[in-house]
């Protein structure tokens, strides 16, 4: 007999959970996939387009994240309003 029970696995499957996630030298879009695959929920079995099953996200020491060559100096950012 398995130690778990199937309203334990169920409520396991459902619940919502923490995730926290280690941005150090890490590519930008490495983070960002990984964050997005966690908050859509795409991770869980139960996984529907139209369900909100998604979790919760965390991410740190985003102050070192890995750009390749010089993109740090040279990436321009601008914004425009309206």
């Amino acid at each position: 007999m398995s130690s778990f029970s199937r309203s334990a696995q169920q409520w396991a499957t459902f619940a919502r959970s923490w995730f926290l996630i280690d941005a150090r030298m890490q590519p930008p879009g490495k983070i960002a996939t990984m964050c997005s695959v966690r908050l859509q929920g795409k991770h869980k079995p139960i996984y529907h387009a139209k369900s909100d099953c998604g979790d919760h996200v965390v991410v740190i020491n985003t102050k070192h994240i890995a750009f390749s060559g010089n993109k740090w100096e040279q990436k321009v950012y601008s914004s425009h309003t309206g």
